[in-house]
């Protein structure tokens, strides 16, 4: 037979300081995670808006191209009709 009986109902000072230790780490973990999915969500807009303004930086580059091409072609007839 123990020497001390052993009290493991809730009623216990150490095994509700035990159980409440474990609920606010469950909190903190659940906390964490639910941060570390948000901020994973917000890189990924973050990614989509760069890629998104490269892609229409990039399209507003080959437009300006076409313009000025066209200008020189411009000129370049104007030369050859005068010359």
């Amino acid at each position: 037979m123990p020497l001390f009986k052993q009290d493991y109902s809730e009623d216990n000072p150490y095994i509700k300081k035990n159980i409440k230790e474990e609920k606010m780490r469950a909190e903190i973990g659940a906390f964490q995670a639910e941060k570390a999915k948000t901020e994973k969500e917000e890189e990924k807009k973050g990614a989509e808006a760069r890629a998104k303004a490269e892609k229409e930086i990039e399209e507003e580059g080959k437009e300006k191209q076409k313009i000025e091409e066209q200008k020189l072609v411009e000129v370049l007839k104007g030369r050859l009709e005068s010359g």
